[in-house]
């Protein structure tokens, strides 16, 4: 299956880039149809509107959604990330800490041996 790079262009005025942005998803998202140019290749670029009736109004949320990020998270979990990431952390620092015990433990038993 081909990969096509697809773009939307907006002329948008507006205070900052995320307004801009804003307002340019506000419009798509009340828009009757878009327009988009659609580049298989470096030679071949298409004009191609949609409708937007023919999208289902049903769709889920995108990956990068804040909203669904803040449903995903389980009330479980330490500092917003979930259960096994914390669990990896907790492994992480167990075993830096280990190390220091053990650099520390073996600096001493030097400095004592040193002394003697």
């Amino acid at each position: 299956m081909p990969h096509y790079l697809v773009m939307h262009t907006s002329l948008v005025e507006a205070e900052n880039e995320e307004a801009a942005a804003r307002k340019a998803l506000l419009t798509i998202k009340e828009s009757k149809e878009i327009s988009f140019s659609v580049k298989f290749d470096e030679a071949s670029v298409r004009r191609v509107v949609v409708s937007t009736a023919d999208i289902p109004c049903d769709l889920r949320p995108l990956a990068g959604d804040p909203e669904k990020q803040e449903e995903e998270t389980p009330v479980d979990s330490i500092d917003g990330a979930p259960p096994e990431a914390s669990f990896h952390a907790f492994i992480d620092r167990t075993k830096f800490a280990i190390a220091l015990i053990l650099f520390i433990s073996g600096l001493c038993l030097g400095l004592a041996y040193r002394v003697m």
